[in-house]
């Protein structure tokens, strides 16, 4: 399998740590290396795409590709992916949904309580993995 990590080049810092910990191999650090145009194309390619609430999370949907979408501080009841092709991981805590870009509680509850193997579970189901 071939992970593409995707992003502006503001993000290029934290793709090649999602590489690094994705152990190297089939792993490729996009970021900032891609036109809108070639990310929507990747992305059209792409078995499945997994992806927070942002603007290529919507792109994904409006190509047909799969979705595992990671909410936190925002919510699929504001923002959903417009496409039954999804799986969401929202955890519908007390303070959420809050929409800040910093945790005011200084907990991050509403992602960290998302498991890697959660989201990884979605990805394997689809690709057929499992």
């Amino acid at each position: 399998v071939e992970v593409w990590i995707l992003g502006s080049g503001k993000e290029a810092g934290l793709g090649s740590d999602i590489a690094r910990d994705a152990g190297g191999a089939g792993a490729y650090n996009l970021c900032g290396q891609t036109s809108l145009v070639e990310a929507v194309e990747l992305l059209a390619l792409a078995g499945v795409a997994v992806s927070n609430d942002s603007g290529l999370m919507h792109v994904a949907a409006a190509v047909g590709t799969h979705i595992v979408a990671i909410y936190g501080s925002s919510t699929p009841d504001f923002t959903p992916p417009l496409t039954p092709n999804a799986t969401i991981h929202y955890h519908r805590l007390d303070c959420s949904p809050c929409f800040e870009r910093t945790c005011p509680l200084q907990h991050l509850d509403c992602l960290n309580g998302i498991s890697v193997d959660e989201v990884f579970s979605g990805v394997a189901q689809r690709l057929g993995l499992t």
